[in-house]
């Protein structure tokens, strides 16, 4: 029987980890299937501790049979993180944390005390969001279908479209303005449009984390979240900008049950 679980109510999913035979395992539940994790609790987690954490928590709370602890959500993201990137040994003194869900959350990892430093409104719900409105479809698995397919350069300003046969002054790949060929080009495909939504959302978060990677001497960005997972198209895109600001991306394993992990952590 499970003994301990840490769970993390985030705005899409419910993420779960647990230890057990000594190996951590996690897991997900949608919340259309509270049902199937109260069965899930019954059959292995009878009498387990539970820590809540994430912005659904009190929800999650009123459908479980047991009373269960609360843990703050970014301490949880920190502390879960840090665990996962010890067991792969990363050997990074120090690193920017990038937490993609919903919103963005930027943080600073390292062994002097870590914290929360800014975060953003553009992150998942802003793909999910725009991809409703622009390409009819809210559904994640064929946003990314179509980001994987799509030329961002046919919805996309770039450097080389202001600069033309002149030589730029910053590589002329760089995005000058996301979206700002959409008008001229008249109607782009979806997949491009896919394609500049993964880019806006890379940027805008790369941004702020190599800001705070510079500000704090650091070149390692480590990127966790849900947005990420199955997502070849944002970490591409996450990967490139990093680079263009002299930064190193860091995808670890199982990094979006950060918040799961950490709220175990305490028990």
């Amino acid at each position: 029987m499970v003994q301990s679980i840490g769970m993390d109510a985030g705005g899409s999913l419910l993420k779960l980890a647990y230890m057990e035979n000594g190996l951590l395992h996690v897991k997900a539940y949608d919340y259309s299937d509270i049902a199937k994790l109260l069965q899930w609790l019954t059959m292995v987690g009878q009498g387990a501790k539970i820590c809540l954490t994430g912005g659904k928590a009190a929800f999650v709370q009123s459908k479980l049979p047991v009373e269960a602890s609360y843990a703050d959500e970014f301490e949880m993201t920190l502390s879960g993180a840090a665990y996962l990137l010890s067991s792969e040994e990363k050997n990074m003194a120090a690193r920017i944390l990038v937490s993609i869900g919903t919103g963005t959350s930027i943080y600073l990892l390292h062994g002097r005390g870590s914290k929360r430093i800014s975060g953003s409104g553009v992150g998942g719900g802003t793909l999910t969001g725009l991809s409703s409105l622009l390409l009819g479809t809210d559904n994640f698995e064929e946003l990314v279908s179509y980001a994987a397919k799509g030329d961002r350069s046919q919805a996309d300003l770039q450097v080389s479209d202001i600069y033309g046969k002149e030589n730029p002054p910053i590589p002329g790949h760089f995005t000058a303005s996301n979206f700002g060929k959409a008008a001229q080009m008249g109607n782009p495909a979806k997949e491009d449009i896919a394609a500049s939504l993964m880019g806006m959302v890379a940027e805008t978060a790369v941004l702020l984390a190599a800001g705070a990677a510079h500000a704090n001497s650091i070149k390692d960005i480590c990127f966790i979240g849900g947005t990420l997972v199955n997502n070849l198209p944002l970490k591409h895109a996450l990967k490139e900008a990093s680079n263009a600001f002299g930064c190193e991306a860091h995808f670890p394993d199982r990094g979006e049950y950060s918040g799961a992990v950490g709220a175990l952590l305490t028990l």
